[in-house]
């Protein structure tokens, strides 16, 4: 089923992805698990500005109305009856919003006559990696060797994984966040200085402004536990006392104050991230680096990040680096569709084995799955947040 080292698939698929897990609509067409046929995304960024975040049941409303338009879209390009799954996030993500896209791709699977495979939204964001270069560009980086294991690093606004990567459908997490993930950190900071929604990416543009090493008391936090483990909400309760001491008693002008505190703050976060993909690397000892999600746009993430394997230590010299394309970091449905492929790959080997096709981390989803999705909340509370202690590391529902 699978061919050469990128994992292409044998036969020709064409895979249809949906991705609704957060404020972002989108529907891809993907061949082979690699190859982008058309892809369509609705951002919810100006409805949400006003509150200031993504309200849940008003992201599942623009859902709704989002997708058939994204669908007409790409039927004006492809014709679908060419597609062979559907490829749909089912978790983990905003339970409304998932059980839109759910609901939409049941329809399309009665519509077509196509089965529906489910994507793990996280997985998918670190895959989106291997997505964005050629095969040709991929060899040059890995020099001969072959893509596993991989360190998969996931940083979003809603995620903060470290994953051992042995193939598409085998990553385990090996280091997650203990309280924000650091997107979500990123924003909670911009709200404390006062800047608009998105608040990380108006964050890296007032730092840039800043002096990063002018409070080098912030710092991420540690775990006893487990060295891999991420806490940031330390980091978030330090700056509010730096604001606050600064409003009881300014000493000098308020503007280059935020300029260097956001600057500060931004660099301690990321330094925090880099620090422990260092850990990991000693560990896991990869042969490539994956980063997924939408911090993965930061700019001066990616200048840090070149810094260091300039730096004497040189710990991550050696191991290539596959980032997501630009359009790949916030949340798509290339990524899910990519995935899908050979998760359904997966399914039909199994099948051809004449074993359960359900025993695939990347479980079917068939009729009467989604009739539980869509007429329980809790049901699919469930399946997007109820994580399992098998040696993956993988959210399994319960």
């Amino acid at each position: 089923m699978i061919r050469g080292r990128w994992n292409r698939c044998e036969n020709f698929m064409r895979m249809l992805g949906i991705e609704t897990t957060c404020d972002e609509t989108s529907l891809a067409l993907v061949d082979n698990g690699i190859s982008v046929v058309a892809h369509r995304i609705a951002s919810q960024e100006a409805i949400h500005r006003a509150t200031g975040g993504v309200v849940p049941s008003v992201a599942m409303l623009h859902h709704v109305q989002a997708l058939p338009k994204l669908l007409d879209l790409l039927e004006e390009e492809e014709d679908l009856s060419k597609v062979d799954c559907i490829a749909v996030a089912h978790t983990p993500g905003l339970i409304v919003s998932i059980q839109a896209g759910l609901s939409f791709a049941q329809g399309l699977s009665l519509s077509l006559g196509k089965p529906i495979i489910g994507v793990n939204h996280v997985e998918a964001h670190a895959y989106s990696a291997l997505m964005s270069y050629s095969d040709i560009q991929k060899d040059a980086l890995l020099q001969g060797k072959g893509p596993y294991p991989a360190l998969g690093v996931v940083i979003s606004g809603g995620h903060t994984l470290l994953m051992r990567i042995s193939s598409p459908l085998e990553m385990e997490v090996i280091g997650s966040t203990l309280d924000d993930a650091v997107g979500e950190a990123l924003d909670k900071g911009a709200r404390l200085l006062g800047l608009p929604y998105p608040g990380g990416r108006h964050l890296e543009i007032m730092a840039q402004q800043g002096n990063p090493f002018a409070f080098p008391c912030l710092r991420g936090g540690r775990s006893k536990d487990n060295p891999l483990a991420f806490s940031f909400s330390g980091i978030k309760t330090h700056l509010w006392r730096l604001l606050k001491l600064h409003q009881d008693s300014p000493d000098r002008d308020e503007r280059s104050f935020k300029e260097d505190l956001a600057a500060s703050y931004q660099r301690a976060i990321f330094e925090d991230i880099i620090a422990k993909i260092d850990v990991a690397i000693r560990q896991v000892r990869p042969n490539s680096i994956w980063f997924g999600g939408g911090v993965t746009q930061n700019c001066t993430l990616r200048t840090l990040i070149a810094e260091k394997n300039n730096s004497s230590s040189k710990v991550t010299e050696e191991v290539p680096i596959l980032w997501p394309s630009p359009d790949l970091c916030s949340d798509n449905a290339v990524m899910i569709a990519g995935l899908g492929c050979h998760a359904w790959n997966e399914q039909i080997r199994l099948r051809v084995e004449g074993r359960s096709c359900y025993q695939g981390k990347l479980s079917l989803l068939n009729r009467e799955f989604l009739t539980k999705v869509v007429a329980s909340p809790k049901y699919v509370k469930k399946q997007t947040y109820a994580w399992s202690s098998n040696s993956t590391g993988r959210p399994q529902g319960r």
